[in-house]
């Protein structure tokens, strides 16, 4: 399923544009088709992760759906590059898209998603803490390394 959505990027990437990146486009409806294949395919990672527990690969108590964002999203950042074509000059997009896909599924393998849970509905360590009173030092520049 993964691969197939950097497939559909490269075979349509109009529709992949007009789908995914395209804001103007309105979402697709709760009840739509769309959505009903999304829903079955977070079962269906379920189902995977805990084949992947019962034969070792994969430590247990991982959350599916937060399994399922990571990589599904991992896999769009670079359909999206290939999509609008701002992969970096000599860039082999599907050795790129290889290796992305690979690094999540490294992530997942080794336990960095335990105890995370992208679900609204719950707070998790994958959300960031908002800085109060600090500046980045990237948007300082220079500033940043005189002090």
């Amino acid at each position: 399923f993964f691969w197939g959505v950097y497939d559909f990027a490269k075979l349509y990437p109009e529709y992949f544009y007009l789908m995914f990146l395209d804001r103007s486009a309105p979402r697709a409806p709760r009840r739509s088709p769309a959505v009903r294949v999304v829903t079955e395919m977070y079962a269906h990672v379920g189902e995977l992760l805990e084949d992947c527990v019962e034969a070792g690969d994969v430590k247990p108590g991982l959350d599916a759906f937060t399994v399922y964002n990571v990589i599904v999203s991992s896999v769009h950042g670079i359909a999206a590059l290939y999509v609008c074509d701002r992969l970096a000059e000599g860039t082999d997009p599907d050795a790129l898209a290889h290796a992305v896909l690979d690094t999540a599924i490294a992530g997942v393998r080794s336990g960095s998603l335990a105890g995370i849970n992208t679900a609204m509905r719950h707070r998790s360590k994958a959300r960031p803490q908002a800085r109060r009173g600090r500046r980045s030092s990237l948007r300082r520049g220079n500033a940043a390394r005189r002090s």
